[in-house]
């Protein structure tokens, strides 16, 4: 798959064939240019089977049975449900009605890797993660696990063998080379993604050769659970989006050079890392549990520190398995991402910090509060990035009563200011109620302005 001069995409492959997935867009191209043909050697739609009504303790809900019901048919296809929505029950759900077929669960980390072989678990499924050898009939593991096994015997023979393969996160397979790799080795015939934001433009999906080569590896959308919808049946919350307007000194780089804003606007800008500590502190005052998500590992390490300095104890999550505290004396300690959840819950550490690492697959339904510390580029991409971001805590939980997300609000370069317009943007869409705030330094408090 490719594009043409003017950036029109491409669906055909080489030898002048075209991804299965692509089948129903392929057959209207033809229905309008008034070309006959028979479609041949395809396999007959798959019978619909009682539903396992529960997964290990969740009874799921109507939509949960209805999207299985539409994988049990289609074979094939993106289940799109909101962040918090459960998603992962969806597909253990699947796994239990249709035993016996062997599967492979394809998810973007080792934490997301290791809950979700605990709850499949936990409601009885026979699983395990890929290893050099087959220990189970549901295996699970990270792309970049696979790759690196690519080319040996044993991988090779596995892919070949699957019967059933899925994809969490499955937006990443129509950008990211070592997804699609899998996708194209696996020659399964049913095959799956499960994915918040499936589409740059859900109105227009073939518009974005991303988005055709996602189409074509796992076919389309077979449920559309949004999150506007999965809100007025009470299982997410609607958060309050809280618009940081702070004072802080212009910064220019030559050329908009990123890298050079990135330092100057935003992990060195000492007036926005006062205003993160403050909102922080205020959250923490406020007895809820806030989630700091930034980009750079070095601007976590910092705020960490500067949050020390003013008693707030926080886990700085900067990798898979990897975390730190800052103890007496400002000491780091490593803990491990269960222990560091663990008293996170029971108080002990009060703020999370996490990288990129947790924007995606990560689940702790009892934070209250998400600050979009990173800023970063805007664009499609920056609006799936939110979207997967905030949905950290829209999942419900006894132990909140209301959400909120705070975005900086970066007008201190014209770069930055886009940005940061690109996520409102995201907020906005999804009519989440939105207040502008303005942090006061004196004070290091905000105040709801407007």
């Amino acid at each position: 798959m490719g594009q043409t001069a003017d950036g029109n995409p491409i669906c055909l492959l080489r030898h002048n064939c075209f991804p299965t997935g692509l089948l129903p867009h392929v057959i209207a191209a033809l229905q309008k240019a008034k070309i006959g043909g028979v479609i041949v050697g395809m396999p007959p739609p798959g019978n619909l089977l009682p539903v396992v009504p529960t997964v290990g303790d969740k009874t799921l809900r109507d939509y949960q049975v209805e999207a299985i019901n539409a994988m049990l048919e289609n074979r094939r296809g993106l289940v799109g449900i909101a962040t918090g929505g459960g998603k992962t029950e969806v597909w253990i759900g699947f796994l239990l009605t249709l035993n016996p077929l062997n599967s492979l669960f394809i998810v973007p980390t080792e934490d997301s890797r290791e809950q979700y072989i605990a709850r499949a678990r936990d409601a009885g499924l026979d699983v395990a993660k890929l290893t050099t050898e087959l220990t189970s009939p549901h295996l699970v593991s990270t792309p970049q696990y696979i790759n690196r096994h690519a080319t040996t015997d044993f991988m090779k023979q596995l892919l070949a063998q699957v019967q059933v393969l899925c994809f969490d996160e499955a937006h990443h397979v129509g950008k990211a080379p070592t997804w699609l790799a899998i996708a194209q080795n696996c020659p399964a015939i049913w095959r799956f993604g499960l994915t918040a934001t499936p589409f740059h433009n859900p109105k227009n999906p073939y518009a974005k050769l991303e988005d055709m080569q996602l189409i074509g590896a796992l076919g389309g959308i077979l449920v559309d659970a949004p999150v506007e919808a999965l809100q007025t049946i009470d299982v997410l919350e609607t958060p309050d989006v809280c618009v940081v307007h702070y004072n802080a000194p212009k910064v220019t780089a030559k050329d908009n050079d990123w890298h050079i804003l990135r330092k100057r606007g935003l992990t060195e800008n000492k007036y926005r890392n006062a205003m993160l500590v403050g909102v922080i502190q205020q959250i923490v005052e406020e007895k809820r549990k806030p989630l700091l998500l930034i980009e750079l590992v070095s601007h976590g390490k910092r705020l960490q520190e500067y949050l020390y300095s003013e008693d707030v104890i926080t886990a700085m999550c900067k990798g898979q398995s990897e975390s730190f505290v800052i103890g007496n004396a400002g000491i780091r300690y490593r803990f491990t991402r269960e222990r560091i959840v663990q008293e996170f819950l029971a108080g002990d550490i009060q703020a999370m910090i996490a990288t990129t690492v947790w924007d995606e697959s990560f689940d702790l339904p009892e934070i209250t509060d998400v600050v979009l510390g990173g800023g970063g580029k805007g664009g499609p991409s920056k609006y799936q990035k939110t979207l997967q971001r905030v949905g950290r805590a829209l999942r419900k939980s006894d132990s909140k009563e209301t959400v909120r997300v705070w975005l900086p609000w970066d007008a201190h370069n014209g770069v930055l200011k886009y940005h940061s317009s690109c996520q409102l943007k995201a907020l906005r869409d999804r009519r989440f109620p939105i207040k502008k705030v303005k942090y006061d330094k004196q004070s290091k408090r905000v105040s709801v302005h407007t």
